[in-house]
């Protein structure tokens, strides 16, 4: 029994990885092409909400990995909101 529970202790989540592959393309991408940006980054903070919420249950590794792939992924959202913001206002001005 305690190999088993070591065993899932070591266990990567795999969603989390994703949301922080997922965040960081965001990122690149919010450069590039805003609204491809945008959904990555919306894409990322679901990959990364589940994975903790998961990692949190089966007691897994990677929570920086979730934290960092959350954390890429909301400021990606919050770029493109702000560009789209300062869009409007440089419009309407």
């Amino acid at each position: 029994m305690t190999a088993n529970k070591t065993q899932q202790q070591n266990h990567l989540n795999g969603q989390a990885l994703a949301s922080l592959v997922t965040g960081l393309l965001a990122g690149a991408f919010m450069l590039v092409v805003p609204l491809l940006g945008l959904l990555l980054g919306a894409a990322g903070m679901i990959l990364g909400s589940i994975s903790l919420a998961k990692i949190k249950k089966n007691q897994e590794s990677g929570l920086i990995l979730a934290l960092l792939g959350l954390v890429t992924s909301v400021l990606a959202v919050l770029f493109f909101i702000s560009i789209l913001v300062i869009g409007l206002l440089l419009r309407q001005g």
